[in-house]
């Protein structure tokens, strides 16, 4: 707990210089919901003027429509461009100041870290921090927000069915989130072994001549091969492990389709859904269901960022020569 509450606070901080721009990315996804959400209200409105069972004005409806339509267009279009801009912008930075650091620090001829593990957390790492940063984090707010959103505007349709889906969606969140601690020891294995793949090949690539004298070819390779085996091993333990969370989480977002689906046609028939509301209830679900399991995808990534994030402390960790200047001070 100690060491996550330590990765978070080094997270904010790496992140403080982009904060405005990850705000806009937010701002642009906060339209892209309010969007939706009138989608769905007109799409229930329509449906009720055309079936007969409320009165409106059906081509202002329609209007309407078209107008949260080409809203929705802008923002899908807007949002992607806004994000990978400034996820070009957040990865140049932070890689640029990790390796100047790197380079201004103390050597007693004797390197804290192998060059090439360096390198990885420079690049792969700081890779995986700049998603967390400028895609993670903002995804987690607008799905919260979608979420909470739909969640409203379903309760005030139907609250015995928001119950339903809540319920059967918190049952198989509980279900998954016991594979999270696991997921989050093996992508810690798999960065070391990744880092040690690295710098295995670039110490004999480097020193090839002498590599090959020493050792010879096969036993470079055979290393090679080891290393690469507890790799895939780890690799495969960690999507079996995110695998059957993710089926877990899957079958009860199932489930809750089918609650809603049934629910709608069970309240055509006695008289109380109107056919405009069952259009409401399968597009609120979808909108309720998709940001938990969103969020569920998250997780995994998040817990792999904050292992890069330690990662990268080590790196800020280095002394810095007396005439260099730390870019962490």
């Amino acid at each position: 707990m100690t060491l996550f509450r330590a990765a978070w606070k080094a997270l904010s901080r790496i992140a403080r210089p982009f904060r405005g721009r990850v705000l806009v990315s937010i701002l642009i996804g906060l339209v892209r919901i309010a969007a939706s959400m009138t989608f769905v209200w007109v799409s229930k409105v329509l449906v009720d003027i055309a079936t007969g069972t409320s009165e409106g004005a059906l081509w202002t409806y329609v209007w309407i429509m078209a107008g949260t339509m080409v809203l929705q267009l802008a923002s899908g279009i807007a949002a992607p461009y806004w994000e990978r801009l400034t996820s070009t912008i957040c990865q140049n930075s932070l890689r640029y100041k990790y390796f100047g650091h790197v380079l201004r620090s103390s050597w007693n001829g004797i390197e804290s870290f192998h060059s090439g593990d360096s390198l990885n957390r420079i690049f792969e790492d700081v890779r995986v921090v700049t998603d967390l940063i400028c895609v993670r984090i903002p995804n987690i707010v607008l799905t919260a927000s979608q979420f909470l959103a739909a969640g409203i505007f379903l309760c005030s349709l139907a609250p015995g069915l928001l119950s339903i889906i809540l319920t059967v969606t918190v049952v198989a969140l509980v279900a998954s989130k016991v594979f999270f601690r696991r997921m989050r020891v093996l992508t810690e294995k798999i960065r070391k072994t990744d880092s040690r793949i690295q710098q295995h090949m670039q110490e004999n690539l480097q020193n090839r001549v002498l590599a090959l004298t020493l050792f010879g070819t096969d036993r470079v390779l055979s290393r090679m091969d080891d290393l690469q085996d507890d790799l895939m091993d780890d690799t495969v333990k960690r999507l079996n492990v995110n695998a059957f969370s993710r089926a877990l989480m899957s079958a009860g977002f199932m489930l809750g389709y089918f609650c809603a689906f049934l629910w709608s046609i069970l309240g055509i028939r006695s008289g109380a859904v109107t056919y405009g509301m069952m259009t409401a209830f399968l597009q609120l679900v979808g909108q309720v269901q998709r940001p938990i399991a969103d969020l569920g995808r998250q997780v995994p990534a998040f817990i792999k960022a904050l292992t890069s994030v330690e990662r990268l402390l080590e790196l800020e960790d280095l002394q810095i020569e007396r005439s260099g200047r730390d870019f962490f001070g």
